[in-house]
């Protein structure tokens, strides 16, 4: 996890954990406000609810946007 951590920062500038975009029982996406620009983090969880999977991609989309 710090590795992770570590070359986020090195990418994105520091980031905090905005909005959940979508949840569901095995995960979730949330909203990543960074330095450098928002992104969208996917956690998805194993069958004993510990973190099975972590990645950043490309902000899928604002869920604080209006419509």
């Amino acid at each position: 996890m710090p590795n992770f951590t570590r070359g986020l920062r090195e990418e994105l500038g520091a980031c905090a954990v905005g909005p959940v975009d979508l949840a569901s029982q095995r995960g979730a996406l949330f909203v990543l406000d960074c330095e450098l620009g928002r992104r969208t983090m996917v956690v998805s969880l194993d069958e004993h609810d510990r973190i099975r999977g972590l990645r950043v991609t490309p902000l899928r989309r604002d869920p604080t946007a209006t419509q």
